[in-house]
């Protein structure tokens, strides 16, 4: 007798993230699943407090077709609450912890929440929040909280079917509103499989999160590590010498630093001090490595340096490896297996190498779209393939080079200039430690190019000898037509500028 695939009965919830916390408590009941600066637990141990939680808000009415904000640092009660969400068949929507409170009720008014669950100390979450919520709002500390008080730790058998919403994830909207990636548990467990595969990641690997958890960039990779049954640890911010410390205690397999981390932690003067050898995964979290940077990180911290190109809408893409770093500079590298990768013209046909034009993704790590905002859903999702809003273009090995953002293009007489490409050249003189290029209005060129630049020594360079600098790498057009030099550049955890300060800056 012969069995089609729909004869057989199948666990509708195989790919959920939840179940794969359930799947390594049985593995590994004893082994430490997260470390954080006040606490550490093993899977069974997280495993009971995600149940207590799970079983908290069941009882409280939280089910499929709910959404929860989640508030919390890098921290074991932040993953108690994602996973605990998930387990109850509801989504989370992530905010940022450094949001106002007007941020943070802009975002769950717009994103629907009906529960808040949040870390008690964060000072912003005001009546006014709470009140715009069907539930309410439960503050945890220590893993505590009133909503937990008497619950039982036992096995919560949830429903959860890989199709069904995991998260919405938030990124910049053009509107000032973040967008909402709505993605499910399958995609989810994808783009963790995405990370094991690229990078290595095991039930060995001992992952180092300083990158914030409430960014996609870090909680991917941590929830990955939790997928495979790895070791996490969790630290709220970035200091050179704690994280040295241990890598080199712990024997840290795997880290992800944003460039300016990365160039604090090139400027520790004890560096070489340190015993870095156990580390076989140093990825760049926010904006690529440049050049410079990338030579220093093989030279003095590892040489297991991992760059790539993804975006919360569309997870890992591609992924420049370490034996690909010097031979491949500038490069994101190549379409990830669960990827496909194309650049394209305004029409939508594929370009050949060389040419440039804006980035498509499509495949089972991309998100279900965006949550309430057809505008940009029928913008960005276009006939299977998410249109990523970069351009980029590739070279005849297939290796993959981004440009820049379409909207960042500046046009000088006519001629589209990237920004990152002339921020790379001026980056390149050893007394630039940051640079920032934009067009301003210009009656001559339409937009002329302006950088921001911060100097390692003030007044090392003046405006005229650094455009010189700059003009003997790039055709004069490129080159900026003026230099402000400023003390820093406002940038966030991922190294992302804070464009709306340059707007300000650039008001004549």
């Amino acid at each position: 007798m012969v069995h089609v695939l729909e004869d057989w009965p199948v666990d509708r919830g195989f790919l959920s993230i939840p179940r794969s916390l359930a799947v390594n408590t049985k593995r590994f009941p004893n082994k430490i699943a997260v470390n954080d600066p006040n606490d550490q637990v093993t899977y069974l141990e997280l495993d009971r407090k995600v149940n207590q939680v799970t079983h908290g808000l069941r009882e409280l009415g939280i089910e499929k077709g709910h959404h929860v904000a989640v508030l919390f640092g890098n921290s074991i009660t932040h993953l108690i609450a994602l996973y605990a969400v998930a387990r109850a068949g509801a989504a989370a929507v992530v905010l940022d912890l450094k949001w106002k409170a007007r941020e943070v009720l802009r975002a769950v008014q717009a994103f629907d929440c009906e529960l808040l669950l949040y870390d008690g100390a964060f000072a912003s979450v005001t009546p006014e929040i709470l009140q715009a919520m069907k539930f309410g709002g439960f503050a945890f500390t220590d893993a505590s909280s009133p909503l937990i008080d008497g619950q039982p730790s036992t096995e919560f058998h949830s429903r959860t079917r890989d199709e069904d919403l995991f998260m919405i994830m938030l990124t910049a909207g053009t509107t000032g509103t973040p967008k909402g990636c709505m993605v499910n548990h399958r995609t989810y467990a994808v783009q963790c499989m995405n990370s094991a595969i690229g990078r290595g990641c095991s039930e060995y690997s001992k992952e180092l999160s300083v990158v914030p958890i409430y960014y996609n960039s870090g909680r991917s990779t941590v929830l990955a590590h939790i997928f495979f049954g790895g070791t996490v640890y969790l630290r709220n911010k970035f200091e050179p010498r704690e994280t040295l410390d241990l890598i080199q205690r712990e024997k840290i397999s795997s880290l992800g630093l944003a460039s300016t981390m990365c160039h604090r932690l090139l400027q520790f003067p004890d560096l070489e001090s340190y015993d870095t050898s156990s580390l076989r995964a140093l990825r760049k979290a926010g904006l690529p490595f440049t050049r410079k940077m990338v030579e220093a990180l093989i030279d003095r911290v590892t040489p297991n340096v991992y760059q790539g190109y993804a975006s919360t809408d569309a997870g890992q893409a591609t992924f420049l490896r370490p034996e690909e770093q010097l031979l491949k500079i500038g490069s994101s590298g190549r379409a990830i297996w669960a990827a496909e990768v194309d650049v394209v013209n305004e029409r939508h046909d594929p370009l050949p190498a060389g040419q440039d034009g804006e980035i498509r993704v499509r495949g089972p790590n991309v998100c279900q779209g965006y949550y309430k905002n057809p505008e940009e859903q029928k913008k960005r999702f276009i006939d299977g393939w998410y249109y990523t809003g970069d351009v980029g273009r590739f070279d005849d090995d297939g290796y993959l080079y981004v440009v820049g953002r379409m909207k960042d293009i500046i046009k000088t007489g006519s001629i589209n200039v990237a920004p990152k490409e002339v921020e790379e050249v001026l980056l390149f003189h050893p007394e630039v430690t940051d640079a920032a290029v934009v067009g301003v209005m210009d009656p001559e060129w339409g937009e002329s190019i302006q950088a921001y630049v911060v100097l390692r020594r003030e007044h090392a360079i003046d405006e005229t000898g650094l455009i010189k600098f700059a003009k003997e790498y790039l055709a004069d057009y490129k080159a900026p037509k003026r230099i402000r030099f400023v003390a820093d550049l406002k940038r966030n955890d991922l190294g992302k500028l804070n464009v709306q300060v340059l707007e300000e800056h650039c008001k004549p």
